[in-house]
């Protein structure tokens, strides 16, 4: 039964799907970008980037038509540029995206939810008694950001606040899934109930953000649990706003040193963040994106880092026999973007 240690909803399942490969890094030929078995062993470094894709459908209504409206309606001018950027720079994205945003309209929604539910200790946490509440399409609720998505193959999953339960994973991998976003190796980031939450843990993790209070892992790995791959994340990117300059320039300081000792020492770097939060200051949010794509390909092109998705890392991470490389597609760069 669920409690009050995991949060889950029809609404709060994140289904993963790559858009694109990465593509080749100026100064290098697209044969160097090919993952071998012996890559893995020569410890070559990966850029990894998540996004949680859920607009409206992950948050309470309150904040969805209130605080977060701009920031929702916003996302829409956002992430086409975010793709653009992406493309521009060769790097591939892992999009979470909210379940319910695959369906067309109310009536589709309601066909396809399980005959089996979840009963709650807490009924007012269930979502179910709500779903006949919403508008029957896009017009009437105009803040759900839908798009069927088609010829899609699912395989990766993040958990509503990165947080598992081993007896989940079972489940997942029966049903094709091989790989998930657990959370930042740290015991600031360590999930627990909300209920246990503190103010100053809260305020910790956010000015860890900033400034290195907590050590990362000298190398971020992927780990193996009950046949699936948690591929942990490394740092959230926090939106920036004009007012804080000192502190956009520390976030950007502080993940562009954690992507260097990750490069250097073979490792992973995870970021992710929700598109939602570029709604809000689009050209600033998309200038600290920018410079985080330019300081990738320097390491790219000094250390051998290479972008890839979740699947793809998961695919070739040892977990079933090697079936051959997966090449990267030549891209033209240009720095003046």
């Amino acid at each position: 039964m669920p409690d009050r240690t995991i949060e889950r909803s029809p609404g709060r399942i994140y289904f993963c799907h790559s858009l694109f490969a990465p593509a080749a890094i100026p100064g290098r030929l697209p044969s160097d970008l090919v993952c071998h078995e012996s890559d893995r062993t020569a410890m070559q470094s990966r850029f990894v980037i998540s996004l949680d894709l859920e607009q409206a459908w992950g948050m309470e209504a309150a904040k969805a038509y209130g605080s977060e409206r701009a920031n929702i309606l916003g996302a829409r001018d956002a992430i086409p540029r975010m793709l653009a950027l992406a493309e521009h720079f060769g790097v591939g994205c892992t999009w979470a995206t909210v379940g319910l945003l695959f369906f067309d309209d109310r009536d589709e929604l309601l066909n396809a939810l399980p005959v089996k539910r979840p009963r709650y200790t807490e009924p007012a946490l269930s979502p179910y008694p709500r779903m006949a509440a919403i508008g029957r399409n896009e017009k009437e609720d105009p803040a759900r950001n839908a798009a069927k998505l088609l010829d899609i193959e699912l395989k990766s999953l993040v958990f509503p606040r990165n947080q598992v339960r081993e007896s989940y994973l079972s489940v997942c991998r029966a049903t094709g899934y091989r790989s998930f976003r657990g959370n930042q190796k740290s015991g600031l980031h360590r999930a627990r109930p909300r209920h246990l939450e503190k103010t100053w843990s809260r305020l910790l993790r956010t000015a860890d953000n900033y400034l290195p209070l907590v050590a990362q892992p000298a190398t971020n790995q992927p780990d193996y649990i009950d046949g699936m791959v948690d591929i942990p994340a490394s740092r959230f990117l926090r939106p920036a706003a004009p007012s804080s300059h000192l502190l956009n320039r520390l976030q950007l300081k502080r993940i562009r040193d954690e992507m260097t000792d990750a490069a250097k020492q073979g490792g992973i770097f995870h970021l992710w963040w929700h598109p939602h939060n570029f709604g809000r200051d689009i050209d600033l949010n998309l200038s600290v994106l920018k410079a985080i794509f330019e300081h990738y390909h320097r390491l790219a092109n000094n250390y051998g880092m290479a972008s890839t998705t979740m699947d793809a890392l998961a695919a070739h991470s040892g977990t079933k026999p090697n079936t051959g490389p997966v090449r990267a597609q030549p891209h033209a760069y240009s720095p003046s973007m």
